[in-house]
């Protein structure tokens, strides 16, 4: 909750933060509206002291915005354009990087994939190593794959039902379908 963060930027002693910070309930989820109704104690902190009303007051404003930035280790956004006509970018640690989270990239249509997730990468290897079993494709190479690859295309983006391609979250599914 916002609360401990706006009361160390507003010079609060730790132990008068924390001592704030505890009338608000400990709810999975709870608001600063939610915990004023379900929190006398807090209500009466607010009533009686200018600094916890101004932190309950700048909290309203704040709360529900990103408090600090992250990036996944192998996340990778995959659009139709440049990302640059899509989402807001920055620059995290020599890296460009999204300033939108998971959920509202995958709002926007765009596709993110996990490419670190060892067991996609254990599939991929195993799927490999079973073709070149098959005569004639001991040198078979994923790396060799075209990305317009044209037997390969049609099939991603049919956009069929779960587990039918490599398309299996919801999400996927329907871009794969807008693709085609």
């Amino acid at each position: 909750m916002v609360v401990r963060d706006l009361a160390r930027v507003n010079g609060l002693e730790y132990r008068d933060a924390d001592r704030l910070a505890k009338t608000v309930p400990d709810d999975l989820g709870i608001n600063i509206d939610g915990a004023l109704e379900k929190s006398s104690e807090l209500r009466e902190a607010i009533r009686k002291d200018a600094t916890a009303r101004k932190i309950i007051d700048q909290g309203r404003i704040i709360e529900g915005m990103v408090r600090n930035t992250g990036k996944h280790a192998c996340g990778i956004i995959i659009a139709d354009r440049t990302l640059t006509d899509l989402v807001p970018m920055c620059l995290q640690e020599g890296d460009r990087t999204t300033q939108y989270a998971k959920g509202p990239v995958e709002d926007l249509g765009l596709l993110k994939m996990d490419f670190l997730g060892l067991k996609n990468l254990t599939v991929i290897a195993d799927a490999e190593q079973f073709i070149r079993r098959r005569e004639g494709q001991e040198a078979f190479s994923i790396e060799e794959i075209p990305l317009d690859d044209a037997a390969t295309l049609p099939s991603s983006t049919r956009a069929g039902p779960p587990g039918s391609s490599s398309w299996s979250p919801p999400a996927c599914r329907a871009s794969a379908g807008r693709s085609g």
